[in-house]
């Protein structure tokens, strides 16, 4: 074997090391009793691990204590909120920006090149820059501490995203193919949705959980505007745990380790299923895209 390939394979295993440890200490600490994680040298294989944190947080067993009730029903809302929020922003920001997409690949108009660049600028402003405008704008509304104010939030950052990634799978795609729909008799609305939409399935797929993984992970904007409330998602509810009067020293590491990796289960079995759509992910250059598009689709 070459030099070549045993450098690739040791960083191929860092990598994988690098990526993997925390998460398996993540899942070693849930199902450890709590004597094992303060014994000396520390125990990377439980002597007796046990699944009683994962079966009380999820219901299946009765709660031991009225602090493991009170997780248990923290972790429920902060569940079922992420869900509806996570799906709702997914769904609403993969149409439009499908269509958004769509115009921007395929068609010259005035204004294109700064829209373009409107969309880029509005990704690069930080989080604590927009939080103010969001929590005045919602409080006036009478929409702070609910869902509609994290998917309107969510919407703003994570469609401008999409119709960037995706005009890139549009503007590739073979002109001839939508022409000829168009002269078979097809609408511009109906070649898109016959058309270019089932051929650039791939990156659609890979947009909508991209998104979706961005939503259910999104702390910030989260914690400022339903944080503390029954609109709360599942990563402040989480971070709730840690507070300091008794999360970690009532609770203890097991069950927060065990909470911690619910949290993060639907993402990680979400890229798993559809990591094939993710991989096929490619990212090109709208603007040299745009300047070389020809009139029409």
């Amino acid at each position: 074997m070459s030099k070549k390939k045993i450098s690739i394979y040791v960083c191929a295993i860092a990598l994988l090391f690098w990526t993997l440890f925390p998460i398996y200490t993540l899942v070693l600490t849930s199902i450890e009793q709590q004597v094992e994680l303060v014994s000396a040298p520390p125990h990377w294989i439980p002597e007796s691990p046990t699944a009683s944190n994962y079966l009380q947080l999820l219901g299946i067993t009765p709660a031991v204590s009225g602090m493991m009730m009170g997780t248990v029903e923290t972790l429920r809302v902060g569940l079922l909120n992420s869900i509806i929020i996570a799906l709702a922003v997914t769904g609403i920001a993969t149409l439009v920006s499908a269509f958004a997409g769509f115009a921007f690949g395929r068609y010259r108009f005035r204004g294109k090149m700064q829209m373009l660049f409107a969309i880029l600028f509005s990704r690069l402003l930080p989080s604590v820059a927009m939080i103010i405008p969001f929590f005045y704008l919602f409080n006036q509304l009478g929409l702070l501490a609910t869902q509609q104010a994290l998917i309107i939030t969510y919407l703003s950052f994570s469609i401008p995203l999409a119709t960037w990634v995706l005009l890139g799978f549009f503007a590739t795609l073979p002109s001839e193919m939508i022409k000829s729909a168009r002269i078979d008799g097809c609408s511009r609305t109906s070649s898109i949705l016959r058309i270019a939409m089932p051929m650039s399935r791939a990156g659609i797929v890979a947009v909508a959980i991209l998104v979706f993984i961005g939503c259910w992970n999104e702390f910030f904007f989260a914690l400022m505007l339903n944080g503390g409330t029954p609109a709360q998602t599942i990563p402040p509810a989480v971070a709730s745990l840690f507070g300091v009067q008794g999360g970690i020293n009532q609770l203890g590491q097991p069950a927060i380790a065990a909470a911690t990796a619910i949290s993060l289960a639907p993402v990680l079995v979400l890229g798993l299923i559809f990591q094939r759509y993710v991989t096929r992910l490619r990212i090109v250059d709208p603007v040299t895209i745009a300047l070389e598009l020809p009139e029409g689709a």
